[in-house]
C-alpha cells in the first residue's frame, strides 16, 4: 500500500484484493487525510504497482 501525493490530492494505491477494505473504512480514512490537509482523496483503480512511476518517467 502507498499514498501518492499530488498537491492537495491523496491517491491511495493498494492491491486489488484490499480495495474492499479501503471502501469499507472510507469515512475514517477520508477524515484522517483531510486532517492532514488533503482536499481530495482517491482510490487508484489500477492498484498498487511497484515501479509504476518509472514508466511515467521513461523507465522500463
Amino acid at each position: 500500500m502507498r499514498v501518492r501525493i499530488h498537491q492537495d490530492i491523496a491517491s491511495i494505491e493498494v492491491e486489488p484484493a484490499y480495495m474492499k477494505i479501503i471502501l469499507e473504512n472510507h469515512d475514517s480514512i477520508e477524515r484522517k487525510l483531510q486532517e492532514f490537509g488533503y482536499k481530495y482523496i482517491t482510490l487508484d483503480l489500477i492498484g498498487y504497482q511497484s515501479g509504476s512511476m518509472n514508466k511515467v518517467l521513461g523507465g522500463k
